[in-house]
């Protein structure tokens, strides 16, 4: 998602073995991830980054990935990591 595709839920699905990222958020806001799965990728499974806000991502799993499972670049505000479950991960 990027550049204000806001409020959009995402659940329920699979982003595996991709180049560089399996879920990520640019510059987006109040975005729902839940129960997804990211293993594998390149280099991130979920990547929250550039100002994105308020984004929740609850039940989500990946492992394997290149850099890490799960980042959160910390340049926005209240974003909610929750129940998660990752191998690798930064900024939250």
């Amino acid at each position: 998602m990027t550049d204000g595709s806001d409020s959009n839920e995402i659940r329920n699905n699979r982003a595996n073995r991709n180049a560089s990222s399996g879920f990520e958020v640019y510059q987006s806001n109040r975005n729902k991830f839940e129960k997804n799965a990211a293993d594998k990728n390149g280099n991130y499974g979920f990547l929250v980054f550039g100002g994105a806000s308020f984004n929740t991502l609850i039940g989500n799993s990946g492992h394997g990935s290149g850099l890490f499972d799960g980042y959160d670049e910390d340049t926005g505000i209240g974003d909610v990591w929750k129940n998660n479950h990752f191998g690798k991960t930064a900024g939250f």
